[in-house]
């Protein structure tokens, strides 16, 4: 099984929608084609996430008076994406207010792949099947594992020094570590935690850095923190205190990397080559870093999934 393709497949040829209470998430309008022309490495995915939802309003304000009244309006706010196959890095914009969360759009894609997988494996254990030697749905799941889900906002180091300004204190700080395919690497801490516990397989570890009553060094902490954003390292959990002994808590999603587009095109192509132009500059100037990679052969593998989908 080519899980690129499974992933390509999974955003490409699904018409029906993940429903939940809340509403139903549709991806719309999708694509995958060349950022850059001729250039394979820039070769992305890209469309919308939408939510169909019904907004329901239970009274009004009239010149002063409430007024017990039951309305209901559709509602569809949506979200612009442009993943990059190369990278397995995602830019993220939104359309409109109330637009699915990056959060959203994980778990979306999350749900379509699970569905995928499955009619794969089905697929490849009938044609299995119909020769000798016979195997079972169990033995194809242990061959082809489900893969998993991931998405993480990249930190900001600067709005992470911003967001930390707001802590009086910090009790604890909260790492996720999840293996990635393609990431940047700086060795150390994560790097030897990863190597003890690959034995084990697991598909994350969490590390727990806990001060007690009195609170982690402070100074230190950022430090720890500041490094951790710069670094890329997965989802991050900050719990302390602000100066008047509130708790308060923070993750990634309050200080994520993000970039002002001034206008994004109206066509799809176009509007997905702004947000991968962006990405490029953010990689350049070096707030997102990742591993060498085999850009031969991750070239033609991409090509080919352009020839099949494109």
């Amino acid at each position: 099984m080519d899980y690129a393709d499974l992933v390509v497949k999974s955003i490409l040829e699904n018409q029906e929608a993940r429903k939940t209470s809340g509403g139903a998430y549709h991806f719309l309008d999708v694509d995958i084609g060349y950022m850059i022309d001729g250039e394979p490495l820039s070769i992305s995915l890209y469309g919308r996430l939408v939510k169909d939802m019904i907004l329901v309003s239970e009274q009004s304000l009239d010149e002063g008076k409430l007024i017990a009244e039951r309305k209901t309006l559709p509602s569809s706010p949506s979200a612009f994406f442009v993943f990059n196959l190369a990278d397995h890095r995602l830019a993220y914009m939104p359309e409109t207010k109330m637009a699915p969360t990056i959060k959203t759009f994980g778990n979306t894609l999350d749900f379509f792949i699970k569905k995928k997988h499955d009619e794969m494996l089905r697929r490849r254990w009938a044609e299995v099947n119909t020769q000798e030697e016979r195997v079972t749905l169990k033995s194809l799941r242990e061959e082809w594992p489900l893969p998993i889900v991931h998405v993480v906002p990249i930190a900001d180091k600067l709005a992470v020094e911003a967001f930390l300004k707001r802590f009086e204190s910090i009790s604890e700080i909260v790492v996720h570590v999840v293996r990635r395919n393609q990431d940047y690497s700086p060795g150390g801490l994560f790097d030897a935690l990863s190597e003890d516990v690959s034995e084990l397989e697991p598909t994350s570890s969490r590390l727990v850095v806990n001060g007690g009553k009195e609170g982690l060094n402070m100074q230190k902490a950022v430090e720890f923190i500041g490094d951790i954003a710069e670094h890329g390292y997965e989802d991050t959990k900050i719990s302390g205190k602000n100066a008047e002994g509130y708790r308060m808590s923070g993750t990634n999603a309050d200080y994520s990397l993000s970039r002002a587009v001034d206008e994004a095109p109206l066509g799809l192509a176009e509007r997905a080559k702004t947000l991968y132009e962006q990405y490029v500059q953010a990689k350049e100037d070096g707030q997102i870093r990742m591993r060498p990679r085999d850009a031969e052969a991750l070239s033609g593998r991409l090509r080919r999934l352009v020839e099949k989908h494109g």
